[in-house]
């Protein structure tokens, strides 16, 4: 997103969208020496004992203030 700030994350997962809370990351503004970076943080919250055995898809989606979107998507398995 170069040099753009953040002004919302969330993520879907199994098609089902998530709040998420920011989360301070001076480490990655002074790796990037770029103050933006600061807010490139993010926590998610998932009751794990709610997801059913088998594969699942989380999708996190970042949008900076002049609307751009940036996608990242991974699979994961559920044994119990």
């Amino acid at each position: 997103m170069n040099n753009d700030r953040l002004c919302g994350i969330y993520a879907i997962l199994d098609e089902q969208r998530y709040h998420t809370l920011f989360v301070p990351r001076f480490d990655v503004a002074n790796a990037f020496d770029n103050p933006n970076f600061a807010i490139s943080g993010f926590s998610l919250v998932v009751d794990a004992s709610t997801l059913k055995d088998g594969e699942h898809l989380l999708e996190v989606r970042t949008i900076s203030h002049d609307c751009k979107t940036v996608y990242r998507t991974a699979g994961f398995v559920v044994r119990k």
